[in-house]
C-alpha cells in the first residue's frame, strides 16, 4: 500500500466500516514518535489538546475521567512515562506540520485505494497515546475509521460490537447530540488484538473497544479519517435523537431514502436558523 503502511486491499474494502482487520507498519524507531520528540510535542501543544488519565480507570466509565487541559508540565510527564501511572492523549498533532506530512502520508494511498466509497476521505485527524503500564482505557467508541498502530510497549485491543442494534442506535444518536463516547455496557464478545511495535489494527467506525496494557509504557499512533457518509449519518442520528424527544420512534438511517431525505432537509432548515440567530444576537451586543 505504501512504505509505511500494509495493508491487504481487498480485505480492507471487503470490512469497511464492518470489522477489524490486522495491519502492519513501518514506524518503529521513527524520529517523530520518540518519547523526547513526543514531549518536545506535548510542550508545543495547546492546553486543551492535551488528556490525562490514571491508568486504574474502571473499564465501565460512561461519564469519562478527566477532561482535557489542564495539565501542568506535559513534556516532563510523556518523557517520564514510565513511572507516572498515567495515560496521556496528545489529540490533533496534525495541527503541527511535521506530523500532518507523516499523517498524509501514511492515508494518502488508503484514499486512492477507497477512491468515492462511503463519499470518499475526508477529515483526516491524528492523535498519539502515551500509557503507563497497566493501563486501562474504558469501553467507547469512535465515530471515526482509525489504524491504531502500536509504535512501542505491548496493548490489548478488544473489539466488540453492539448487543442489539436498538442499542447500538441508542447510543450514536446520544454521542451525536452531544454526549460522551464512553459507552454504559460491556460487549458480550470481543475479538483481541494483542498489538506490539510494528501491528496494528484496523478499527472500524462506532465499534466498541477498550484497551489494557500490562508489563511496559506504551506509545501507539492513532490515525483516523471521517467519510462524507459517516458525516451524513451522524446528522441523521441527531435529527433521530431529537425526534426520540418528542416522543416519537425514528427508524435508523438507511432504512429510507426518502424518509432520510426529510430528515436531512429538517437538518440543514434548523442549523440555518440556528445560525442565523447567532448572528442576529452578536449584531446586537454592546
Amino acid at each position: 500500500m505504501s512504505s509505511l503502511l500494509d495493508i491487504d486491499p481487498q480485505e480492507f474494502l471487503s470490512g469497511l466500516g464492518r470489522r477489524p482487520l490486522w495491519v502492519s507498519h513501518h514506524l518503529v524507531g521513527h524520529p517523530l514518535l520518540s518519547l523526547k520528540a513526543l514531549g518536545g510535542l506535548a510542550d508545543s501543544m495547546r492546553p486543551e489538546r492535551i488528556e490525562r488519565q490514571r491508568t486504574d480507570l474502571d473499564l465501565v466509565l460512561p461519564g469519562g475521567g478527566n477532561s482535557r487541559g489542564g495539565v501542568e508540565s506535559p513534556g516532563d510527564l510523556v518523557r517520564g512515562i514510565e513511572t507516572s501511572n498515567s495515560w496521556v492523549v496528545l489529540w490533533n498533532v496534525e495541527n503541527d506540520p511535521r506530523y500532518k506530512a507523516l499523517l498524509d502520508e501514511i492515508l494518502d494511498p488508503i484514499a486512492a485505494l477507497l477512491g468515492d466509497r462511503e463519499g470518499g476521505m475526508c477529515r483526516r485527524e491524528a492523535f498519539i497515546f502515551v500509557s503507563s503500564a497497566a493501563s486501562i482505557t474504558p469501553v467507547h467508541f469512535d465515530p471515526e475509521h482509525n489504524f491504531l498502530l502500536q509504535i512501542d510497549g505491548v496493548k490489548q485491543m478488544h473489539i466488540g460490537q453492539f448487543a442489539t442494534a436498538t442499542k447500538g442506535q441508542r447510543e450514536l444518536e446520544r454521542y451525536y447530540s452531544g454526549g460522551h463516547r464512553n459507552i454504559e455496557h460491556m460487549p458480550e464478545e470481543a475479538d483481541v488484538f494483542g498489538l506490539e511495535p510494528g501491528r496494528g489494527v484496523y478499527v472500524p467506525s462506532h465499534a466498541p473497544h477498550w484497551v489494557t496494557n500490562e508489563g511496559l509504557a506504551c506509545v501507539s499512533l492513532s490515525i483516523t479519517f471521517h467519510t462524507r457518509e459517516i458525516l451524513r449519518r451522524g446528522n441523521l442520528h441527531i435529527i433521530n435523537y431529537h425526534l426520540r424527544r418528542l416522543g416519537l420512534s425514528p427508524s435508523p438511517p438507511d432504512r429510507s431514502k426518502v424518509v432520510d431525505a426529510v430528515k436531512l432537509a429538517i437538518h440543514r432548515v434548523a442549523r440555518t436558523a440556528r445560525n442565523l440567530r447567532k448572528r442576529i444576537a452578536e449584531s446586537r451586543r454592546p
